[in-house]
């Protein structure tokens, strides 16, 4: 079942993305943010690639699922819920880019 399809359910147990835990202090970051980072901090462990696993758990695109998580970087309520993820994702975005070929 889909990460999507389980925000969904009122009737689903909840079980942490590895590495995360399930006791979170209360958040002012939306449940479907709140997914959106899960997903970004667990997406390399799967089989598929990326595109294919957020579109599976969360039924976006990988354009609209990149938009938003660059939008998220910059917003404290995602740096309270996870300031691991945030800070790892501002530090790639200050990365100078290679220049292509």
């Amino acid at each position: 079942m889909s990460l999507h399809a389980l925000h969904n359910d009122p009737d689903h147990v909840a079980e942490a993305p590895v590495g995360h835990s399930l006791v979170q202090p209360v958040s002012s970051l939306p449940a479907s943010d709140q997914l959106l980072l899960s997903v970004e901090a667990q997406w390399w462990t799967q089989p598929s690639p990326k595109a294919e696993f957020v579109a599976e758990q969360l039924g976006l695109s990988l354009n609209a699922y990149e938009q938003r998580l660059r939008d998220l970087v910059n917003e404290q309520a995602a740096l309270d819920y996870d300031p691991l993820l945030i800070r790892r994702l501002r530090r790639l975005a200050a990365r100078p880019r290679r220049a292509a070929r």
